[in-house]
């Protein structure tokens, strides 16, 4: 949900709430919610901007597996069969 930002599916829920919140007169507990939504989108901007800043050399994994394609085949295939088994 990402804090609640518009594109984002945590966005319709948390607008709703601040909407009846305001209907409401719940002035204080409407205060604190945005308060606290700020802090967090405080929060994950700056993880995102550490993680944006790592130079590409930072970020180079050492390996000696020789065929990445098959550790990506390995994983999505372990994603459709998780997803299979726990949707029947």
């Amino acid at each position: 949900s990402f804090g609640g930002l518009p594109p984002f599916i945590g966005f319709l829920p948390k607008w709703l709430i601040i909407n009846w919140l305001t209907y409401s007169n719940l002035y204080m507990m409407n205060f604190f919610m945005i308060i606290f939504t700020l802090i967090m989108l405080y929060s994950y901007i700056r993880m995102i901007f550490s993680i944006l800043m790592i130079s590409h050399n930072e970020m180079k994994i050492k390996s000696n597996f020789k065929f990445p394609f098959i550790l990506n085949f390995i994983n999505i295939s372990s994603l459709l069969i998780c997803t299979i088994l726990f949707n029947f």
